[in-house]
């Protein structure tokens, strides 16, 4: 009969102490899957410093030596020197309509000249300054030897000393032609100033129609403007002269003093520009 009664609290120790087993065996199992969580995550990549690379300083450009000669100096200047058109007139067939025609033949005659003119100026200035250019570079090459010093009567610098002169004697032979066409463009700046008084005083003549009086206004101010040209390509040309008989001038006392250093291997006191 104990026994019997005993069961059920049998019974109840043994549901009890499963209970308790499961409690137990729950816990280690979450600190398990927490486990293999931590296992399964990606583990973070370790992070390597590496030391900052000093950018490399940029290099410094080579420094040619100075030359003492500067660029060509602007000796000539650059104005292109083109006549105005002249414009086409319609006959009248009065007497003052056949003075306007030989005055409109006279100013073509006169455009021509200052054309001609022109371009031999700018043919000249063409030379002059590749003689000029010439000149400057033998000479900046013969002072950067100098200045750094070389064996005296070098005949290296000596050819180039003759090359030198003959380049610069080609610039002073310019001289002389451009003072021959300044006295052409003088001759040319006359005739011109004829020609303009002789227009203003066609307006004075008898036996006009009012069609003679427009062409004439008209031709009057062509004329003008050929003047003021011819004036303007007189005085650039009067200016190229004096600047390029300064320049012939100074150089030639620059290419004596060249020649002392070339002598003696090197500059004494100082190089010149």
């Amino acid at each position: 009969m104990s026994k019997r009664r005993s069961l059920p609290f049998r019974r109840t120790v043994v549901v009890a102490g499963v209970l308790l087993l499961a409690a137990a065996c729950a816990a280690p199992q979450n600190d398990r899957n927490t486990a293999d969580d931590s296992a399964q995550a990606p583990a973070p990549e370790p992070v390597v410093e590496t030391a900052a690379v000093p950018e490399a300083a940029p290099a410094e450009p080579a420094v040619a030596p100075a030359a003492d000669s500067p660029p060509p100096p602007q000796i000539l200047g650059t104005t292109d020197f083109r006549p105005p058109t002249v414009s086409n007139m319609r006959p009248t067939g009065t007497v003052v309509g056949k003075k306007i025609e030989s005055l409109r033949g006279d100013l073509l005659r006169l455009q021509g000249d200052l054309s001609s003119e022109n371009g031999q100026l700018q043919t000249l200035r063409v030379s002059a300054r590749q003689f000029a250019g010439n000149y400057h570079s033998l000479k900046a090459a013969m002072n950067a030897r100098l200045q750094v010093g070389t064996t005296p009567g070098n005949p290296e610098l000596v050819a180039q000393w003759n090359q030198a002169q003959s380049e610069l004697q080609q610039v002073g032979a310019s001289i002389a032609a451009l003072n021959t066409l300044a006295s052409q463009v003088s001759g040319t700046a006359s005739l011109a100033a004829l020609l303009l008084e002789s227009t203003s005083t066609t307006f004075e003549l008898r036996g006009a129609v009012e069609e003679d009086h427009r062409q004439l206004a008209v031709l009057e101010d062509e004329v003008n403007k050929t003047v003021v040209i011819i004036d303007r390509l007189l005085n650039e040309l009067t200016d190229d002269i004096a600047r390029t008989q300064n320049y012939f001038a100074n150089e030639r006392l620059n290419l004596t003093a060249m020649q002392v250093a070339i002598d003696n291997g090197e500059y004494i006191g100082g190089s010149l520009a």
